[in-house]
């Protein structure tokens, strides 16, 4: 194992959050990363070429949120949370793997994924309850890019559920 040589790295990040009512939250947060290889190692440099972009560094990402708290008619504390979110693609390769002679190239990328979860909960004293909805748009994409080994993530399928605890 060695570093593959030298990279460079350019991106922003953002964060952004407004509290438009003592119940109401609005949120961002963004991010934008450009990356690639700018020297290759002559020992290890069979997997990269200059140019190629880092592995596993989605090129964006940025999630959108509303957050609203209230009480519920019985003065417990109600809570409802809707976000989306989307991920850039994101790429893994491995040159010295490549097979040229029958058009083999051992690289992948992820899929770019959106993701709408929402949330209702009722807490009072001890107890809470939470209606939540996962993955609405039912993204069925690879989050991560390492699907040419057959081993990349997915997101969960959608999934509705209720969630009930208690603090002793």
């Amino acid at each position: 194992t060695a570093n593959v040589g030298k990279a460079e790295v350019k991106g922003v990040d953002l964060f952004l959050k407004y509290q438009a009512s003592e119940q109401i939250e609005l949120g961002f947060s963004g991010n934008y990363t450009d990356t690639e290889f700018t020297e290759i190692n002559n020992i290890t440099g069979a997997s990269h070429a200059v140019g190629d972009p880092l592995d596993q560094a989605p090129l964006y990402g940025y999630s959108l949120w509303l957050n609203h708290s209230f009480s519920w008619f019985d003065q417990a504390v109600g809570d409802f949370r809707i976000d989306y979110s989307r991920q850039g693609k994101a790429h893994f390769r491995n040159r010295s793997f490549d097979v040229p002679a029958v058009g083999f190239s051992y690289h992948s990328t992820s899929d770019e994924v959106e993701m709408l979860n929402t949330r209702l909960s009722w807490e009072q004293e001890a107890w809470l309850m939470e209606l939540y909805a996962l993955n609405l748009l039912d993204e069925r994409g690879f989050l991560g890019e390492a699907d040419v080994e057959l081993n990349a993530i997915r997101a969960r399928p959608r999934t509705i559920g209720i969630k009930i605890g208690h603090q002793f």
